[in-house]
């Protein structure tokens, strides 16, 4: 199998009594080599903005394919890119969502790939604040802070009064 190749192929015939004629075809490159890896745009980390999860390749043999990056939302590519749109998969609820992207390149050639991303649009959750004062005026508090799906980076007492 030839591979990354510029390629031109010759066909000599000859007949019983010596004549002979050869044709050749126009160059052309062989490629089974896929599409670079999908590179995805946005914040991967935590985030409390919308992300749009734009996908790129390049191919430097045949091309990209004229149709562009397919994208999912739901669920990975097959060994094809069926299911697939080229419109860009914008996220804007909370939790941990997932963009899936497939390309061809002139030859056929596949490639996928997915990127998640963390989206916590939702402040901390502060519950349970209960004070107790002891007799020479220390008080005590006890308080509970959660934040899902991000966790607590962190907390601040201050008097205020």
């Amino acid at each position: 199998m030839i591979n990354l190749a510029t390629v031109q192929l010759r066909t000599t015939a000859t007949d019983k009594v010596g004549a002979t004629r050869t044709r050749t075809t126009p160059t052309f490159i062989v490629d089974t080599t896929a599409p670079t890896a999908i590179a995805f745009t946005g914040n991967t980390n935590r985030t409390n903005q919308d992300v749009t999860a734009t996908g790129t390749s390049t191919d430097v043999l045949a091309g990209l394919w004229t149709t562009g990056m397919l994208y999912k939302t739901t669920y990975a590519f097959g060994a094809d890119c069926a299911g697939g749109t080229t419109t860009v998969p914008v996220f804007t609820s909370d939790g941990y969502q997932t963009g899936y992207a497939c390309i061809y390149d002139r030859a056929g050639n596949i490639r996928t790939g997915q990127q998640g991303y963390k989206i916590d649009k939702t402040a901390p959750i502060i519950s349970s604040m209960t004070s107790t004062k002891s007799a020479n005026a220390i008080f005590f508090e006890n308080t509970t802070v959660t934040d899902v799906p991000s966790g607590i980076a962190s907390y601040l007492w201050a008097k205020i009064s």
